[in-house]
């Protein structure tokens, strides 16, 4: 688990982003949650889920073979459908 997180922290460094803008961004989702948590849980787990994984599936550090690595990105995969399912779902039905 820890060589996943580590690819997630690196990753996330490259990009430069200041710390201000990543608290005002959870500040601006949080109001938009209290507003509507189902459109915006959906939106922000497809963001997140989307980024994790493609930073997963498309890291050159992040040996998948080795350990249980590859059983961590699946299981994640498959959690993240179901919670992307029940937000649909909470969507449909509100």
């Amino acid at each position: 688990m820890e060589p996943l997180i580590e690819t997630l922290k690196t990753e996330w460094a490259t990009y430069g982003i200041p710390d201000i803008f990543t608290v005002a961004t959870a500040i601006i989702v949080a109001v938009f949650g209290y507003r509507n948590w189902q459109r915006t849980g959906l939106a922000v787990w497809v963001i997140f889920y989307g980024w994790t994984m493609a930073v997963f599936l498309s890291s050159d550090t992040l040996d998948l073979y080795e350990g249980m690595n590859s059983v961590f990105v699946c299981t994640y995969g498959l959690g993240g459908f179901f919670v992307m399912g029940y937000f649909i779902y909470e969507n449909l039905k509100g």
